[in-house]
């Protein structure tokens, strides 16, 4: 189709991200997340990677497994220690987290 020329071919990092970043990244079980969490999760200056998807009734990792697996990525890497995951309702007050989970993440960012 028109608008989908050219997505299916994978990202590459060309910058430089500063040493012990941490990245929440949203939307990481989908084509575009994935690609960058695979990305992320392969470069040495990322200290950790949250990902924020919504809730669902398949487990969060096998969500990741599957898309992981379709794109024809390593999956071993998604048992990453620096790997956290997080499932939540954006609309939902501290986006449907527990509260010592919310601040933990809220204070990585300030």
């Amino acid at each position: 189709s028109l608008y989908s020329q050219g997505l299916d071919a994978p990202i590459s990092s060309n910058t430089d991200i500063p040493s012990k970043t941490v990245v929440l990244l949203t939307g990481s079980t989908g084509n575009l997340g994935s690609q960058l969490l695979a990305l992320l999760l392969s470069n040495k200056s990322v200290a950790t990677v949250y990902t924020f998807n919504r809730r669902s009734g398949t487990p969060i990792l096998h969500r990741h497994r599957e898309r992981f697996r379709d794109n024809g990525f390593d999956d071993s890497v998604l048992s990453s220690d620096k790997l956290i995951y997080l499932e939540g309702e954006s609309w939902e007050p501290r986006l449907g987290l527990a509260d010592d989970v919310y601040k933990k993440v809220w204070l990585k960012f300030l």
